[in-house]
Formats: C-alpha cells, structure tokens, sequence
C-alpha cells in the first residue's frame, strides 16, 4: 500500500514564480529545464534500465558546455549579430520600455534551433546531430542571457539575445564535432554514475524523462530547479519503505521502490498553500474555543 508525505513548509518554500522559459543550469550538468519541465527521482527497479536509455541530454548538455569553454570560441561578425538585430526590431517598435517584452533566453533558443535540421540533415546520425545543435543553442543562449538585468529593455535584451544565437552559429559545427568525439565516453561514464545513484539513498533524477548530471550535489542543483520551476513535490513511498525529501536541507533520503515527482501544477501548489493557511487558522480558533 502506498503511503503519500506532503511537508506544508517545503511545498510553501517551493512556490516560486518561473524567472525563465528555460535555462541550462551549471549546478544540474548545464542541463536545460523549462518552467513546465517534470522531475521525478527514480529508485532501484526501472531507474538502472533508464541509465541505459536516458543519459544523451546530461552527456550533450555537458559536453556543450566543455566544448564551449575550451574548444570552440569563434567570434561573431558584426553582420550577424546586425541582421538580426533588424529581424527583432519590430518585436521592440511598440514596446518602448520594453521591460518583460521578451524573455532573452527563449528569444534567443527558439531562433538557433531552427537553423539544427539544416545543419543536420546530411549528419551520419541527424538525431543525435540535432541533440547536440540543440544543446549548442541552449549553452549559448544561456552564457549570454545570464548576467542580463531582468528590467533590461527590449533592445538590450535582444541584443543580448542575438549575440547568444549568433555566437551558436559561428561555432556551430565545431560544437557539433567536439560533442560527437567525446560522446561515447561521456554516455559510458555517465551510465555508470547514474546506475550508482539509483542504489544511493537519495536515487538519481529525471526531468522530462532525462537523466540529470547533479553536478554540484543535489542540494545545488534543486535549488537551481526550484529558482526556474513552479514545483510542488510530492514523496511516495511502497510497500515496506519510506521516502522524504528536504528540498530546502541539506539532503534527501529514501527508502527501497520510492519516487519523488516534481511536477508543474500551480494551481495545487497554490491550493496547498492555502489549505495550509486555512488549517492553521482553524487550529487557532480550536485552541481559543477550548480556552
């Protein structure tokens, strides 16, 4: 029989409003989240047969990154980054403060992917090409939305914008190979780490269905989660085990056969909150009644 643990406090702490559409997060591997991502950790049973299956996106998503830190730094032209800027102008022209008109991140991914198929098509394995193109994008974009002032003007942030997607372009190819030669080795290694974390108390973590490298520790890389995502989490456990899960603590623990879901409804993290309120204020009137 399975049992369900909701802790009030920590569903209240993870209530957050999303700052991003998406953004690859250095403390989960440069993994790429969405404000409406799902995460879920996996325990023993399925999870190693996940390992095998699921560790392409944490392998490109950390290869991106190496690849674009050390191998491959091409500057952009003036051109690109000039053309574009014209492309954009009319997402700007009615916007003049332009605070919150667009988000940098999302402006700035939507566009590089679309230029992966292309750059793909004739790829020994176009699949696998286009994982790598997409992770290029989201490692790019992300370096150079980062650091951009959330109250930025629409012409700053796509400015912002274009460098990142132009800067992908240049170096587009040269991504793509760096990923591809270190590819196999990263999946081994990879594997192996996640196989080892679904016998570790705390399990290993998926979102969307995609194995996450938890870089920096697990505390680290859901605090990066919970600063993206409306998140409420939700604990099971299965027969004869247990499973908690402090997402503001600093550790997480289960026991055999558990999952912690994370999932995207706010809505019920909003209801939560106020069932929470509601029955705080019912226990204070309790308590005065029998005074």
């Amino acid at each position: 029989m399975n049992r369900f643990f909701l802790a009030g406090a920590a569903i209240a702490a993870l209530v957050v409003v999303p700052r991003f559409a998406y953004a690859g997060l250095e403390a989960c591997g440069n993994f790429d989240v969405r404000a409406d991502s799902r995460c879920r950790f996996e325990f023993k049973g399925s999870c190693s047969a996940k390992c095998s299956a699921d560790v392409d996106v944490a392998c490109a998503a950390k290869l991106a990154l190496g690849c674009a830190e050390t191998n491959c730094r091409q500057e952009v032209s003036v051109q690109c980054t000039g053309g574009c800027m014209s492309g954009e102008a009319v997402v700007c022209k009615d916007s003049p403060a332009g605070v919150g008109s667009i988000d940098c991140n999302t402006n700035c991914d939507d566009r590089c992917v679309l230029e992966c198929d292309g750059a793909c098509n004739s790829a020994a394995d176009p699949a696998e090409c286009k994982l790598q193109c997409k992770a290029s994008c989201d490692t790019r974009c992300t370096t150079a939305c980062k650091n951009l002032n959330p109250n930025a003007n629409c012409t700053d942030k796509c400015g912002q914008s274009c460098g990142g997607s132009c800067r992908a372009s240049v170096n587009r190819k040269c991504d793509i190979d760096c990923q591809a030669s270190a590819s196999v080795q990263c999946k081994a290694s990879m594997q192996a780490k996640c196989s080892a974390q679904c016998d570790q108390a705390q399990g290993a973590l998926f979102c969307d269905g995609k194995y996450v490298d938890v870089a920096s520790g697990l505390p680290g890389c859901l605090a990066a989660l919970n600063s993206v995502l409306n998140v409420k989490v939700e604990v099971t456990s299965e027969a004869n085990g247990q499973s908690s899960v402090s997402i503001a603590g600093p550790s997480t623990s289960s026991g055999a056969g558990g999952s912690c879901s994370c999932t995207t409804n706010p809505m019920a993290s909003t209801g939560a909150i106020m069932a929470i309120g509601i029955g705080a204020l019912a226990s204070t009137f309790i308590r005065r009644r029998r005074r």
